[in-house]
């Protein structure tokens, strides 16, 4: 049978074992998390786009200015415009000839613009794709735009590479 004094000196050395083994396991998961959590470098290459809102009210449509930053919803920059070019709003109304004929023809609306905008980006390639700020940047995508004095939904035209970094 063990003394008490004994007893109590195993005890102390499990207890500095434990302590010991419980600092490596925390040390283990700490630099699994560290390695999981870790941001990947990620290359991004400098591209182009173009864009087009296109009904935009007169009094707004000058506000967009050039080299500046377009943002977007959360306030991060979707890239610098590099142009902005300001057109009439031109839609097409029928003109009755008579009533089994009717006829299309053009009309300006006095009030609406159609701006177009080239904007470049630096643009994350990914899935086939360019992102920024984690937005997709292709043909066809409908993006929400924004810049001190002017707001707007633009469709993207076109999306070209400037150059890979």
């Amino acid at each position: 049978m063990k003394t008490d004094k004994a007893k109590r000196k195993s005890a102390g050395h499990g207890l500095v074992f434990d302590i010991i083994f419980i600092i490596l396991i925390l040390g283990l998961i700490g630099a699994g998390l560290i390695l999981i959590l870790l941001p990947e470098e990620q290359e991004s290459v400098l591209i182009e786009y173009r864009v087009e809102f296109d009904t935009v009210k007169k009094e707004v449509a000058a506000n967009i200015s050039v080299n500046s930053d377009f943002l977007n919803e959360n306030g991060e920059s979707m890239g610098t415009v590099f142009t902005a070019l300001i057109d009439d709003k031109i839609i097409e109304v029928p003109n009755r000839i008579d009533v089994q004929n009717i006829e299309y023809k053009k009309h300006n609306l006095d009030e609406y613009r159609t701006v177009k905008a080239t904007v470049k980006a630096l643009a994350i390639p990914k899935n086939g794709g360019y992102y920024v700020c984690g937005l997709p940047i292709r043909a066809g995508e409908e993006l929400v735009l924004r810049q001190p004095y002017f707001y707007g939904t633009a469709n993207v035209l076109a999306v070209r590479v400037l150059e890979e970094e």
